[in-house]
């Protein structure tokens, strides 16, 4: 593949083209997710590359930030392609970050079947000695059309964080976030994982956990689904060396603007 050289170009000539006084970060990553259904859904494989730039605005703590992202679906007879863009506006100091932010998934199945999502909502993060607790929440815009069903609803989404380090380079997150739909559909998922980075000097880390989702469908019962998932996080931000700590609350924003319900998978 080579998209990921290519974004890890372009985020090291922005790094060294910004002026010493702005400050830059940028954030890339690929890896691999495994979606397994009950009930007979069947299995989807999801391979994923993307990435997030933020940089402040001189002589104020306020940020923006941009993220892309292209996902590979397949498995169940079926496969894809998903595209997600979006940004966040959000204040930052040594204690706390916190601000708005607005994504767009768009969904293109093997045949002519799509799915577009748009949220849109706010995040906060307090940084507690060596743990980070986050929360977020917003609402949402759904429209279908894929397998015999389309339409369109409205829906709101809430979610809390914990992230631990075990030791500077080692982060142990907790994970809960809760998706409501208009139309008696709710869905909880669970993940905890964890992320090390390989050298302070070289900010490559390697990152994995597991997603437990519950959907329950109003007058259809309720299901579930396991995902697990790898990959690799380049850190560009800061010069010289850095723990993995300081790169993620210096760097751009990550699970507080992320959107990432079972849907997007689907």
């Amino acid at each position: 593949m080579r998209i990921l050289p290519l974004l890890l170009a372009s985020a090291c000539a922005l790094a060294f083209a910004a002026p010493a006084s702005a400050q830059f970060a940028a954030t890339l990553n690929t890896g691999y997710s495994h979606v397994s259904l009950d009930q007979g859904g069947g299995d989807i494989n999801v391979w994923d590359i993307g990435g997030q730039a933020a940089a402040t605005i001189p002589g104020t703590g306020f940020n923006i930030q941009g993220d892309l992202g292209y996902n590979n679906l397949s498995g169940s007879g079926d496969s894809g392609n998903s595209w997600s863009g979006g940004g966040a506006a959000f204040w930052a100091d040594d204690m706390l970050r916190a601000g708005a932010t607005a994504n767009y998934d768009g969904f293109n199945g093997g045949g002519s079947g799509t799915v577009h999502i748009t949220n849109y909502g706010g995040f906060g993060e307090w940084f507690a000695g060596m743990m980070t607790v986050g929360v977020k929440g917003g609402g949402l815009n759904l429209s279908v059309n894929q397998g015999g069903i389309s339409g369109s609803t409205t829906g709101a989404y809430v979610g809390g964080e914990v992230v631990g380090y075990a030791m500077p380079d080692l982060a142990l997150t907790g994970t809960i976030d809760y998706t409501d739909l208009s139309h008696g559909v709710h869905e909880t998922d669970f993940t905890p994982q964890a992320e090390w980075l390989f050298s302070e000097d070289l900010p490559i880390a390697v990152y994995g956990g597991y997603t437990f989702s519950h959907v329950v469908i109003a007058n259809s019962g309720s299901g579930n689904a396991n995902t697990f998932f790898i990959g690799l996080r380049l850190y560009v931000n800061g010069n010289g060396s850095a723990a993995l700590i300081d790169r993620q609350r210096t760097g751009t924003v990550g699970w507080g603007t992320a959107f990432s319900p079972l849907a997007r998978a689907l």
